[in-house]
């Protein structure tokens, strides 16, 4: 295995990402992932009411390219990899984090109304979980 490349923030353009913001209907996110991820998404799902302060998790994935976002709420990710080890908050629904394979990740929600969204490269499947 060739060193992994490290997660990173994306840089996302107005035409990427659209917040609509509107304080009597609620606020609207878009993300128009043609132009600024390394993958076709295959599989999105959303971790929710977790217990502030529990690990979730703690594990990478030998194929499948992941891209992070907390929806709602505080979320503390950490990334441990060959390389070294890092650590982001996600606090906006504008802020994505690219995972690319062979990076570790374990997650932290600062507050109970936390919602992570997760787009993936793949579908699940468990032979590609290394923990």
């Amino acid at each position: 295995m060739n060193n992994p490349e490290l997660p990173r923030f994306l840089e996302t353009s107005k035409d990427d990402v659209t917040l609509k913001v509107d304080g009597l209907r609620g606020n609207l996110i878009s993300y128009e992932f043609t132009n600024f991820i390394p993958f076709t998404v295959r599989r999105t799902f959303y971790v929710f009411m977790n217990k502030m302060g529990i690990v979730r998790g703690n594990h990478g994935h030998k194929r499948c390219w992941q891209v992070l976002v907390c929806l709602h709420g505080n979320i503390e990710v950490s990334s441990l990899n060959l390389l070294e080890n890092q650590s982001w908050r996600l606090s906006e629904p504008t802020l994505l984090l690219l995972v690319p394979p062979w990076n570790k990740i374990q997650y932290i929600s600062k507050s109970e109304s936390s919602i992570l969204g997760v787009f993936s490269s793949d579908k699940y499947d468990p032979e590609d979980f290394f923990y």
